[in-house]
């Protein structure tokens, strides 16, 4: 724990009948110190450098200076910063330097060389780890020792700089961090220049020892070191740095003992917490004094004589933010001595009431109190919800709602921030509206192909879907607002067909729109196109192929051929027996509803001599066709085979005939017939062939 020692009772030290003298001490050393003290080869040493100054001063008897050399610290053999951190806090039990500053009026106190052994600039985290050895550690460590020696006004201290290392012993960055240190200590803290510590104690010297031995770089001149591999001075060090080391020190030592104009108030800042309370100042000086503070909530000890202990007295900070009292403190003739009273800022308060509002449907507004000491601000979770988004104090947070046009309640999560308080949560629920559901268009007519149908779904709320036929699925459900697709198969028949789609949603009627696909085009085949057949009675039968109502008739009475069906089916052709000589044909005409596409089929019959098979039906080709009445016939086979050629009407009566040699090509001239639809039909030994002729 850090020796803290205040002084209870205005020292005045210079207004003594017997005044106090600061003229012998102690010379706290290591093996650097003691190779200064000399004479270590050198024409001279401190001790005769002390008696040199007291001749030419004239001081003899109780006047004359002192001081003695002692070995300390000891056991460890170590007086690097950190452990004299630990001194003067009073944490070291191998060392009590109380004794030494009891029994002396001056003490001087130092570091050995592996005190320039630095490694970095260093960071606040330094201080963590002692030892470090950064220029924030060590200006840390520094600042500590010489507040604690602040607090003994009734010595006098004088504390060196690093020692420094050679060229050899060290590297170019530590040399350079141990020059950057040691010009700051005397520099800026020494000038009481520096703003953490303020003004520099005036029991206290820094003896620059680092500045006197090195050259621009920090590099220890060579000629001030025992070897290029030892750092320890050599006799020429002690030549150059004993007279100085008497001078300045007894020099700063005797105008402290003489009164010399000086004003020093420690610490230069101090931070107390929130509440009201008093904080001390330590002045050491031997003039009269006064005090002043620059804010109404601290007040201070007005005036003084001499050292002392200066009070400020501070009221209750209820405001968040810190702030800060300058205290200036003044002397006749010697500039003002400025302290910091930094006070903490009261603790934030943010409470946010009511937790939660409720609200209708429709648009409208929710308030909420806010009790805070600080500013704030607030955001809303939802785009539906808008917030008064800052404030300040106490005051009101207003929610402004859109209306709710959804069927269920909604919530919007409320966060009231402030920077040093936990979030502040609270909500606005919303109730929800009346259940919306339509469909449009209640109809939709599409093709008989397959595609999809888009019906526009207008909610508030989940939905479901489902088609009453196979053919047509749809989305099966969704929510609010959305498009419903219909997708449907080609429709194979010539009849028309309707899905119904029935949308459902909880809380309000079915809604049915209707998808109406209309028929497909009428189709129709019938097989075989001709049947051949003898001459006796009997029947065949025609196969049917339609997606539609067809009717079937024969244009021959000897054939009845009467049918009609829906879709596949089949005719049933029945004739008579041909009494004649002569093949005959009968014309079956199937025909479809609606205007739809029809078909003929041909029974040709043989006379009574006739037995043949057919071949096929339009295995020719006939040029040009529509005739009128001479054509080119093609795709014969086979050729030189004789053959008959017969042209009947739509109803089957024979109109013309002929013989004619079969070739590859051969031509037919039948007249003039009248105009309409005929069959030609070749007809030989190999079989019977025909085709559709058309006569304009």
């Amino acid at each position: 724990m850090k020796r803290i020692i205040l002084l209870a009772v205005i020292i005045l030290p210079f207004l003594s009948s017997a005044q106090t003298l600061f003229r012998s001490g102690v010379f706290l050393t290591h093996s650097t110190g003691q190779n200064i003290w000399g004479p270590n080869g050198s024409p001279t040493s401190i001790p005769q450098e002390i008696q040199v100054y007291n001749t030419n001063h004239g001081y003899t008897g109780s006047q004359a200076v002192s001081m003695v050399r002692q070995s300390w610290p000891l056991n460890p053999w170590d007086n690097e910063w950190e452990r004299w951190h630990r001194i003067f806090d009073g944490e070291d039990p191998a060392a009590n330097i109380t004794p030494i500053l009891a029994n002396n009026k001056i003490v001087v106190v130092k570091s050995c060389f592996p005190s320039s052994a630095m490694t970095g600039w260093g960071q606040p985290s330094d201080t963590l780890n002692r030892t470090v050895k950064s220029v924030y550690n060590y200006k840390w460590h520094w600042r500590s020792i010489i507040s604690v020696m602040a607090q003994h006004p009734e010595n006098f201290f004088a504390i060196w700089t690093n020692a420094p290392l050679n060229q050899a012993n060290t590297n170019a960055n530590a040399a350079m961090l141990a020059k950057s240190f040691c010009t700051w200590a005397k520099d800026t803290l020494a000038q009481g220049l520096d703003p953490v510590m303020g003004a520099m104690p005036p029991n206290i010297y820094v003896f620059n020892y680092f500045a006197k031995l090195t050259d621009a770089n920090g590099f220890q001149m060579p000629q001030y070191a025992v070897s290029s591999t030892d750092s320890h001075p050599n006799a020429a060090a002690t030549a150059l740095v004993a007279p100085q080391f008497v001078s300045e020190i007894f020099d700063a030592a005797i105008a402290y003992e003489q009164g010399a104009a000086v004003l020093s108030v420690m610490p230069a800042m101090q931070q107390v917490t929130s509440g009201s309370g008093t904080a001390e100042f330590t002045i050491t000086t031997a003039l009269n004094w006064t005090a002043q503070s620059n804010a109404g909530w601290c007040t201070v000890t007005p005036s003084g004589s001499g050292s002392g202990i200066l009070t400020a007295q501070y009221t209750e900070n209820t405001e968040v933010p810190q702030r800060s009292a300058m205290i200036t403190v003044s002397s006749q003739g010697i500039a003002d001595q400025i302290v910091t009273l930094v006070q903490e800022g009261a603790a934030v308060v943010l409470s946010v009431n009511p937790q939660s509002q409720q609200i209708e449907a429709g648009s409208g507004s929710a308030e909420f109190s806010v009790v805070s000491n600080t500013v704030w601000n607030a955001q809303s979770g939802a785009e539906w919800c808008m917030v008064t988004p800052a404030g300040s104090g106490n005051g009101m947070l207003v929610a402004e709602c859109e209306a709710n046009s959804g069927s269920s309640p909604r919530t919007a999560t409320i966060s009231v921030n402030a920077e040093g308080a936990d979030p502040e949560i609270v909500t606005v629920v919303q109730a929800g509206g009346g259940t919306v559901l339509s469909v449009s268009p209640v109809e939709q007519v599409v093709t008989s192909e397959a595609g999809a149908a888009e019906f526009s779904v207008t909610s508030n709320t989940a939905w479901t879907s489902v088609s009453s036929a196979e053919w047509c699925t749809v989305t099966p459900e969704g929510s609010g607002s959305a498009a419903l697709i219909a997708e449907y198969h080609a429709n194979p028949v010539n009849v028309s067909r309707t899905a119904a789609i029935t949308i459902s949603a909880a809380g309000t009627p079915d809604q049915q729109v209707l998808l109406v696909q209309e028929a497909a085009a009428a189709t129709l085949s019938v097989m075989p196109e001709m049947q051949q057949v003898s001459p006796d009675a009997g029947s065949v039968i025609f196969s049917v192929f339609s997606n539609a109502s067809w009717n079937a008739v024969s244009s021959a009475p000897w054939c009845s051929a009467e049918a009609s069906g829906e879709g596949e089916g089949e005719i049933s052709a029945v004739y008579d027996a041909n009494l004649s000589e002569d093949d005959r044909i009968a014309v079956i005409t199937v025909s479809t509803a609606n205007g739809g596409p029809g078909a003929e089929v041909l029974l040709l019959q043989e006379g009574l001599v006739t037995g043949v098979t057919i071949i096929a039906a339009g295995d020719f080709t006939i040029f040009p066709n529509p005739s009128g009445g001479q054509v080119r016939v093609t795709g014969l086979s086979p050729a030189g085979s004789k053959a008959r050629w017969m042209l009947a009407d739509q109803a089957g009566r024979l109109v013309k005939s002929g013989d004619v040699i079969l070739h590859n090509e051969i031509f037919l001239d039948m007249g003039k017939p009248a105009q309409g639809r005929y069959f030609l039909i070749l007809k030989s030994d190999s079989g019977t062939q025909w085709a559709s002729l058309i006569i304009n």
